[in-house]
């Protein structure tokens, strides 16, 4: 579990753990997984002035497998230190909260969803506001429906 001390920003950011059916080799090969046939990503919020509605999918792909790149796929100590609040959306926030049992329920929650998905290649990502060029794709990739197309799981780092 995460604890901040000292100044802490109004910024959001949530990471990701994806279940690959293969291990993506190639931009292409990932493209396809993440978007099917679609040209385009579109940006959630992109009906206000100050965002695009939408980036081209082959863009938001090469951020993604950029990330790939660097990772060793299925590294559970990795995975489970960035996945560490999966269930943060379902804490009832006028009950006591016992911190050390939602870490464990919240790692036993990673841990089931590798199990339902064994033999897929689990890679982590993160996104925030502020991530990617051009502006305001980073806030797309956070906020938007990103990999709706593959199992995975979201872990809100407000």
């Amino acid at each position: 579990m995460k604890i901040r001390k000292g100044f802490v920003s109004n910024s959001s950011s949530s990471s990701f753990l994806v279940a690959f059916p293969r291990n993506p080799k190639t931009l292409e090969e990932l493209q396809k997984m993440v978007f099917g046939d679609d040209e385009t990503f579109a940006h959630p919020y992109g009906d206000m002035d100050f965002y695009p509605d939408s980036y081209p999918a082959e863009h938001i792909a090469s951020l993604i497998f950029k990330d790939i790149v660097k990772q060793i796929p299925n590294n559970k100590n990795i995975i489970l230190s960035r996945m560490h609040n999966v269930l943060i959306d379902d804490i009832d926030w006028n009950d006591d909260i016992d911190w050390e049992e939602y870490a464990h329920n919240n790692k036993l929650e990673v841990l089931k969803f590798m199990e339902d998905h064994q033999g897929s290649f689990f890679y982590c990502f993160e996104y925030h506001d502020d991530s990617g060029e051009p502006e305001g794709c980073g806030c797309a990739m956070e906020h938007g429906d990103l990999f709706h197309r593959l199992p995975h799981l979201r872990s809100s780092n407000h």
